[in-house]
């Protein structure tokens, strides 16, 4: 009985990982955009 608990907490921390993994790759997107224009801003 224990093991369908075990399994359904085992998939929650992974799509809670996979989401935390998306707002850490958009957040490094996002920065990396900034850092960009920024760099455009000083070379124009």
């Amino acid at each position: 009985m224990n093991e369908p608990i075990y399994r359904d907490k085992e998939q929650n921390t992974g799509s809670s990982g996979s989401y935390f993994l998306g707002i850490f790759f958009i957040m490094v997107v996002v920065g990396f955009g900034f850092y960009y224009r920024s760099d455009l801003d000083t070379i124009w």
